[in-house]
């Protein structure tokens, strides 16, 4: 058969049948973008297992240094890091962990320990001096003489000028921000809030755009939305001008203002208060301090019964992909200065001693979750109940959760979120708030 006769249609099963070499994420009924979201990450991934390998982890396991202290000493290792690193580790399934004692997976045991007959971590270290032959395949492909000339054919190169890197770093991110903003407004279901919003750190105002385009002007409490801005987009000056590139028609600002600013210290008018105040992916770039103070201060702007929205990657969450908070906590680790991802139970005690003392936290169906805090008027709130306060919130094994990410649940009437959010009410806590 030609590879013209191999086009997969969605909702057709290819002509390969069930043992089809496509990729096993790749579901017909699903139509997203998660499954190559995990292609371009996968990498991440491979270096954990190579580090792993090179630190000597599970030889050190396997030979009693079992907790954080000793494994510390035993590979020479700093705490923290050591610590991401292996929490990353448990949630790939290398290791396992009980009350601050990590073991090896049986397969860690066989495979992963030098001392094991069926040892074969030379092997896989080996399979890393293979990528920067990958590096080029796109040479090595294309006929194009250009691409065959460069040294790299990246598109973001550490070299070119920080304009050039931070326009392509701020359109990067919003493609993927347009994506989680259309199922983050559907999540938010029939909580309805004053004007303005105010959207933090929010780059080219993705998110902010859609709540605006979402609001009804026949609502009382959005009656400001013909006459005043709805929605005030903060970012650092060099990302405010970027965006305005991205967006240069200026019907796409319609009811948004932005402030050109640092939020760390930048003074809105002492009158000035906001109704929602979304945080997306911002307090992940910051340290555990500076991260609660900026929460603090954002929770000040609030007008009385306001709400707080922070979309985050989550390391203590587990969703549809369990291991993505984590993963993403060693990226901002190797990528910031001493940015961190955040456990949700510590943003909601953050906003517990800040005064709102109502929280819900909802995993999206792709890789990241939501804490929803303030006056929650919860969709489906008399099913949810007793579920609402995220203090009865727990997260469980990666087993039985990833066992029922997509699993039917004969509750019709209620949204996928509700369905996830009910079953993990019942499964033991890895660290609850």
């Amino acid at each position: 058969m030609s590879h013209a006769g191999r086009e997969m249609k969605i909702g057709y099963t290819t002509p390969y049948g069930d043992n089809s070499p496509t990729n096993s994420d790749s579901d017909p009924s699903r139509l997203d973008y998660q499954q190559f979201e995990n292609l371009a990450t996968a990498y991440w991934q491979s270096e954990v297992l190579f580090s792993a390998l090179e630190l000597k982890l599970f030889d050190h396991i396997e030979a009693g240094a079992s907790t954080l202290q000793a494994l510390c000493t035993a590979a020479a290792c700093k705490e923290d890091g050591l610590y991401r690193l292996l929490k990353v580790m448990t949630r790939m399934e290398l290791i396992g962990e009980n009350n601050g004692n990590w073991y090896n997976s049986q397969a860690a045991r066989v495979y992963l320990v030098e001392t094991s007959p069926t040892y074969m971590g030379d092997f896989f270290l080996y399979r890393r001096t293979m990528q920067e032959k990958f590096h080029r395949l796109t040479r090595k492909v294309s006929l194009d003489d250009g691409l065959i000339g460069k040294k790299d054919c990246r598109q973001f190169r550490a070299e070119d000028p920080y304009e050039v890197r931070n326009g392509n770093y701020v359109r990067a991110l919003d493609r993927l921000a347009r994506e989680k903003a259309k199922e983050i407004v559907g999540m938010l279901g029939n909580e309805t809030w004053e004007l303005p919003i105010l959207d933090l750190g929010g780059g080219a105002g993705a998110l902010c755009r859609r709540i605006v385009a979402s609001l009804s002007p026949a609502d009382p409490q959005h009656s400001g939305l013909d006459h005043a801005a709805a929605g005030v987009l903060l970012d650092l000056p060099e990302v405010i001008d970027a965006a305005r590139q991205i967006y240069p028609n200026e019907t796409e600002w319609v009811g948004i203002e932005t402030v050109a600013a640092d939020f760390r210290v930048y003074e809105f008018d002492v009158n000035r208060q906001f109704g929602l105040i979304v945080m997306s992916n911002f307090l992940h770039a910051y340290g555990e301090m500076e991260a609660r103070n900026l929460l603090e201060k954002a929770v000040r702007l609030l007008k009385p019964g306001g709400k707080v929205l922070i979309h985050d990657y989550f390391p203590d969450r587990l969703g549809c992909n369990p291991h993505k908070g984590a993963m993403y906590d060693l990226a901002m680790m190797l990528n910031t200065y001493d940015g961190q991802c955040h456990e949700a139970s510590r943003v909601i005690s953050w906003l517990d001693a800040a005064g709102i003392q109502e929280s819900v936290v909802l995993d999206l169906e792709t890789d990241s979750a939501l804490i929803l805090a303030g006056g929650i008027r919860c969709p489906f709130a008399a099913s949810v109940g007793r579920y609402r306060h995220f203090r009865r919130i727990q997260t469980g094994g990666s087993h039985l959760h990833r066992q029922n990410c997509h699993s039917p649940l004969g509750q019709a009437e209620m949204p996928v979120w509700v369905q996830g959010f009910r079953k993990e009410s019942s499964v033991s806590s890895e660290r609850q708030g």
